[in-house]
């Protein structure tokens, strides 16, 4: 049962590459979605916007998942500081 057994630098790297990678990524399309679909009010709803970036980001690769069917096509990009 020698491969089932994993390390902790395996486990680290699951989760760096599975949840924090795709959180990042999930973060800064969410903020770029928000911030150039409502010019308008961007400066007063970054926090907000930033706030619901972060909770999806939380899902993971599932949230980025979710994220690029939702957002990506609209053609936004990605954003991570106010403009």
């Amino acid at each position: 049962m020698e491969f089932l057994s994993i390390g902790i630098v395996e486990i680290a790297l699951i989760i760096l590459v599975g949840w924090v990678i795709p959180g990042i990524f999930t973060v800064g399309m969410m903020v770029a979605y928000f911030q150039k679909k409502y010019p308008l009010i961007a400066q007063e709803e970054y926090g907000r916007d930033l706030r619901d970036g972060i909770f999806t980001a939380f899902w993971g690769i599932y949230g980025l998942t979710a994220t690029i069917y939702f957002t990506w096509g609209a053609g936004y990009g990605m954003q991570w500081r106010r403009k």
